[in-house]
């Protein structure tokens, strides 16, 4: 928690804001993707799915999908701080299920959601162990046939320690599934804050270019027995 403390202070206060051009530009191109990877991996509605987001924060996510059709009453979220459920809870749709706890023990029965997500949670484990812990929840409570959803940093940040990349061979060890795909996508955060907003063409364009691509999209789909 105090690394969570410590990122609050050093970050400028519009560097993660919906209401900045870069942000929108990347958030568009990775919303894309995310709804193409779930498509391919045979998910085509989310209106009569039961979804599950772990380490939900504020609740863009849980809010996105209900926007694509998910219906509120079968979304939930859970994160470890009260501050952020507390936020998500205000932030989500009526019915959006929002719960403080730690992820290594989900309150949930085994099988229990279609989807399982995860953005950007495993990224601010370090530790191997709790890693594994909190993948080994996300697989007991997706039923067979769901899918679990990562999108995480693949390359280390130099300026921040308190985060650890996720590979795409960790994420293959730790959610095994019959389905598996993955692309990598949004610039890193140097070149894309120097390109600013201003030229959306320019980062969709870039943004095809693995090499200098920041993080991975990654589904699993669990086998049917």
């Amino acid at each position: 928690m105090q690394a969570y403390e410590r990122r609050k202070k050093d970050v400028p206060v519009d560097r993660y804001s919906s209401f900045n051009l870069l942000n929108l530009t990347q958030g568009f191109l990775r919303d894309y993707q995310i709804v193409r990877i779930l498509r391919g991996a045979g998910i085509g509605s989310l209106a009569n799915l039961d979804i599950l987001e772990v380490g939900c924060g504020s609740g863009y996510f849980l809010r996105q999908f209900v926007q694509w059709g998910a219906d509120p009453s079968r979304v939930v979220g859970v994160d470890l701080l009260p501050e952020r459920v507390e936020a998500a809870r205000q932030n989500c749709p009526i019915g959006t299920k929002v719960i403080c706890c730690d992820a290594r023990q989900l309150p949930f029965d085994t099988a229990s959601f279609d989807v399982v997500m995860q953005f950007t949670a495993l990224s601010s484990v370090a530790d191997d162990g709790i890693r594994k812990a909190i993948a080994d929840e996300m697989m007991r409570v997706v039923r067979p046939g769901g899918v679990v959803l990562s999108y995480d940093m693949c390359v280390n940040n130099p300026n921040n320690p308190d985060i650890r990349r996720v590979t795409q061979e960790d994420l293959q060890r730790l959610f095994p599934g019959e389905h598996q795909r993955s692309r990598r996508l949004n610039l890193v955060p140097p070149l894309a804050r120097k390109l600013g907003g201003s030229a959306p063409s320019l980062i969709g364009f870039l943004s095809k270019i693995k090499p200098i691509c920041s993080h991975l999209l990654f589904v699993s789909k669990r086998a049917e027995s």
